[in-house]
């Protein structure tokens, strides 16, 4: 069997990439905590909480509204010869559920913004859980 060929940028391509751990590259088998580093950053920084809201959940919540709302004017809207009750539907799923779902995106942006601004700081103190037995 032969090999295929390799496209130039394969990462399987021999040319300058070693396939094998390097030989002259030498890391200890078991360091400190395990391999982790000593240096684990500051001990304490500020950091930034806030309560996001979901922008699916706002998009997928108009949809449904907007199909909703597609149901009804399908259902009591005038009746028409030249298009069945199932192509009516389907004209206003489109128009109601596109529509609703751009509000709905619109809305949780919105939330999203005012939930950026009600932002609050806090100071974070990193507690090492590595205690030496």
């Amino acid at each position: 069997m032969t090999e295929p060929p390799t496209s130039p940028g394969d990462p399987n391509e021999s040319e300058g990439h070693a396939t094998s751990p390097d030989p002259e590259r030498h890391e200890p088998e078991h360091g400190p905590a395990e391999g982790r580093s000593t240096d684990r950053g500051p001990a304490e920084r500020e950091v930034v909480v806030r309560r996001a809201p979901s922008v699916i959940a706002f998009l997928l919540t108009g949809l449904v509204i907007g199909l909703i709302v597609a149901v009804l004017s399908t259902v009591l809207g005038p009746g028409d010869q030249k298009y069945t009750p199932g192509a009516i539907f389907g004209m206003m799923a489109v128009i109601f559920g596109t529509a609703g779902a751009v509000l709905g995106a619109l809305v949780g942006l919105i939330a999203d913004r005012i939930s950026r601004k009600r932002a609050t700081r806090f100071r974070a103190v990193r507690v090492d859980d590595d205690v030496e037995k």
